[in-house]
């Protein structure tokens, strides 16, 4: 984060002057904190001052110092929502790795769990926060930034397709935004397709220009965005991060004019069938074939999918059976 300048050190006295009666952390009392909120506010005092007293009212309401260990999230959040620290860049900011592609947020929220979804991401904040204030102590200089990559390897149109999943989204944009002002260093969304550009226009107006500018989309391109991502982040370990990505697929080697084929049940009517996968070096040949079981139509045979996929991109994608069969990838 930019160092506080001439004129940014005047305002923060009066900012200070104006914040005397709150009772503030010792962390939350260091220059370097307070100066994100009046940058969040164009140095406006009276709407930064306003911003501060909500968040610092939001973070006792929500317990949120305290919520990485005195809340135990449900299991399946845990598994299914996962995230993951996997190190630190050259200023000792921690990197942060998260699935968002393989979040199903509209599974939980048609469950009627809006709430507790939000409540798991306030729990995430609270664990970046504790562990950049851990590094505050460790390397005994002040550190408020984070870093996240994002893998969108599959997200799929179901998502979108929700209201309500979308409204709770927004929602959660809006709670980081007004209470981490200046908190993200950098977020390298990797593995993007083509509804990328969809959500980013939802969100893009609740972002702040500060935030947008730290935003960085890298399309299924694996030696692309791995390059980038080791040039931003040289300290980062590629191997362990690949590694996540790669930790529940399984890795087949399919020799030229060979096949490899998957064989799926369909037993309800309106089945979604995705894929997701990556090839390394060549391109290679992709169909799906449905058989159905219907009586009408007994043995018939149906081509849903068949194109040829470039080598060394992620390809993700999905159909709608809307009758019951037998499906086989190939």
């Amino acid at each position: 984060m930019a160092a506080i300048t001439e004129n940014e050190a005047k305002i923060l006295l009066e900012f200070r002057k104006r914040i005397a009666d709150m009772e503030l952390r010792k962390i939350q009392e260091h220059d370097m904190f307070l100066i994100t909120w009046l940058r969040a506010r164009e140095y406006n005092l009276k709407k930064a001052e306003e911003m501060f007293r909500k968040s610092q009212e939001w973070r006792k309401v929500n317990d949120i110092v305290n919520l990485f260990k005195n809340w135990i999230p449900p299991e399946e959040y845990v598994s299914k929502f996962s995230f993951k620290f996997c190190g630190y860049d050259t200023d000792a900011s921690p990197v942060i790795f998260v699935r968002v592609g393989r979040w199903d947020v509209r599974k939980v929220i048609e469950a009627g769990e809006r709430d507790l979804y939000l409540k798991y991401l306030q729990y995430i904040g609270s664990t970046i926060l504790h562990q950049v204030e851990e590094m505050i102590y460790a390397k005994d200089k002040f550190i408020s930034q984070f870093i996240v990559i994002m893998d969108m390897q599959g997200y799929l149109f179901r998502q979108l397709a929700s209201i309500p999943t979308v409204e709770t989204h927004l929602e959660a944009v809006r709670e980081f935004e007004s209470n981490y002002p200046e908190t993200l260093k950098a977020c390298y969304i990797i593995n993007i397709n083509k509804l990328f550009s969809t959500i980013f226009n939802i969100v893009k107006p609740l972002l702040h220009a500060r935030t947008i500018s730290k935003i960085h989309a890298c399309d299924s391109n694996v030696e692309k965005w791995k390059a980038y991502l080791q040039k931003n982040i040289p300290t980062i370990d590629m191997k362990i991060l690949c590694g996540e990505l790669n930790g529940d697929m399984e890795i087949t080697v399919i020799q030229p004019g060979q096949k490899r084929t998957f064989d799926f049940d369909i037993t309800q009517n309106s089945t979604t069938l995705s894929w997701d996968f990556l090839t390394e070096n060549h391109d290679i040949g992709f169909g799906i074939i449905f058989h159905s079981v219907n009586l009408n139509n007994e043995g018939e045979v149906e081509i849903l999918a068949s194109d040829r996929k470039v080598g060394g991109k992620q390809h993700t994608n999905s159909i709608l059976c809307t009758n019951l069969g037998k499906c086989r990838s190939i």
